[in-house]
């Protein structure tokens, strides 16, 4: 084998081996961000939480305590 196609060989193994390296670079960033994005997320979505009062008793009560607060 001589040295120039040597070199390219090596040349192309390098090559491949830098670009396989930017993947795993490139991969591990997407699940860390992915990662982090889970963790950030609120265990329960907070528009899913249902008062259990009902809108006349809301209603009475904010009236009785304006009633309360004006006098």
């Amino acid at each position: 084998m001589n040295s120039k196609h040597l070199a390219s060989v090596l040349f192309v193994i390098m090559l491949l081996l830098t670009v396989g390296a930017q993947n795993q670079i490139s991969s591990d960033s997407k699940s860390e961000s992915n990662e982090l994005i889970s963790a950030s997320k609120p265990e329960k979505d907070s528009s899913s939480i249902v008062s259990s009062v009902s809108e006349e008793e809301y209603v009475n009560d904010n009236q009785q305590f304006l009633s309360e607060w004006l006098k």
